[in-house]
């Protein structure tokens, strides 16, 4: 798994186990939206704006005033804030000039934005962009919007389920919606993604764009019995544009042994489906994955080594995998890992997750390796003492141990050690 997918995992893993549930797999959604690009009014979010104020009504109350230490002591501020506020802002932004004498004049640009008679912050035309879904045109669950979310979640990219269309920026269905907009954030006072007050809202223009990063998460409960759920922010969520066809999402396997994701695109009833194929392109998968080579055919797998339990997959592995495979090591992490998270080819994404259910010896060869590694970590390389420590209790053939687990370096590593002395 990539490192965005291994954190994901561990985030849904942890979100089933809350919810006394099993996680069996994920696909991320790709949910279509539009982004509408908007021009608005909003409240002026200056910080300095209190002080400029201040400094105006004063200016407006002593019209003679020329020097700065003063407008400062009746402020209570020092000196070099009121002067960098007249010099590098009122002055050059046209809210205030010189009059003949020297003194600060108040232009009519600064009459009109900080002498309002009720003391509120004056609008500013400002633009911004809000998404909403693609199919009705209605605004996301508010946590879309977070400001993260916002620069994070809409992309480039391609969906199965279309895109309402839209005639133009003067199509009566896109009007219709950005007044929807705008009563909600009169309701509800929060923004979605635009500046607080926003108000007067009009269109610009338009983009077709996906979120992916909302995923459809595929849960079991303790009977195995298959529940499918959309999931973002760690959350289960909902959106119109998925509301039918979260239950459609599935995995497959392809003659090839590739697994794949539908994209949600089925034409049957699929909510209690999480893998759509024949186990002897399953079994096609785990050859590939372990170099398995014969006298361990594919009927074999299929009958002996892969089962479900509902919606539950697992793979049996036996000393007779380990020793048909190319990839030994493989086989052993895959057993100690206690599951394999399988991914569909790039670049549908999406985790498959199957459950590893290794025999007695199988579990003996991890102990055993897990205990090589350990005396490695503590002594640097494996020598005869290692041997002598794991046979004091039981005795096996330990040179067949290490062949069996693909470990003929530390096999070496020990001769070199034991006969050859000048080393």
């Amino acid at each position: 798994m990539t490192d965005k997918e291994e954190r994901l995992f561990q985030e849904l893993k942890g979100y089933a186990e809350e919810n006394g549930l099993n996680l069996e797999g994920f696909i991320p959604a790709r949910c279509p939206i539009y982004v509408l690009n908007l021009s608005y009014f909003s409240k002026d979010n200056d910080p300095f704006y209190p002080i400029d104020r201040a400094i105006i009504n004063i200016l407006d109350r002593n019209p003679n005033t020329i020097g700065i230490p003063y407008i400062a002591w009746l402020l209570g501020f020092e000196k070099e804030i009121v002067e960098s506020r007249i010099n590098h802002h009122l002055i050059p932004e046209g809210f205030l000039m010189y009059g003949g004498r020297g003194e600060y004049v108040i232009t009519d640009a600064g009459t009109r934005k900080y002498m309002t008679q009720n003391g509120e912050r004056p609008d500013v035309q400002v633009t911004g962009s809000v998404m909403v879904d693609g199919t009705t045109l209605e605004v996301l669950p508010q946590r879309f919007y977070n400001v993260n979310n916002v620069l994070r979640y809409y992309r480039h990219g391609k969906t199965a389920i279309p895109h309402v269309p839209i005639m133009g920026t003067d199509d009566p269905v896109l009007l219709k919606a950005v007044k929807r907009i705008e009563k909600l954030i009169r309701i509800t006072h929060f923004s979605y993604g635009l500046e607080e007050n926003a108000h007067n809202l009009e269109i610009l223009s338009y983009d077709e764009r996906i979120i992916e990063d909302a995923v459809i998460v595929f849960l079991s409960n303790e009977q195995r019995k298959l529940s499918k759920i959309l999931y973002f922010c760690g959350k289960e969520t909902n959106l119109n544009a998925l509301t039918d066809v979260v239950g459609r999402y599935y995995f497959y396997i392809d003659e090839n042994g590739v697994l794949h994701n539908n994209g949600g695109i089925a034409r049957e009833d699929s909510k209690d489906v999480i893998l759509h194929n024949s186990n002897d392109n399953f079994a096609l998968t785990i050859i590939k994955r372990y170099e398995l080579q014969k006298p361990l055919a594919k009927t074999e797998i299929t009958q002996n080594y892969i089962h479900n339990k509902g919606c539950h997959y697992y793979l049996q592995l036996d000393k007779k995998i380990l020793t048909c495979s190319k990839r030994k090591r493989q086989v052993l992490a895959d057993a100690r890992q206690g599951y394999i998270a399988m991914r569909p080819a790039y670049p549908e994404n999406g985790v498959f997750i199957i459950s590893t259910e290794p025999d007695k010896q199988i579990s003996f060869l991890i102990d055993f390796e897990d205990k090589l590694k350990a005396w490695k970590d503590e002594y640097g390389q494996v020598n005869i003492d290692f041997i002598r420590e794991m046979t004091k209790d039981k005795t096996f053939n330990w040179r067949k141990i290490l062949c069996e687990i693909d470990h003929f370096d530390d096999l070496e590593s020990i001769d070199r050690k034991q006969f050859f002395k000048f080393e």
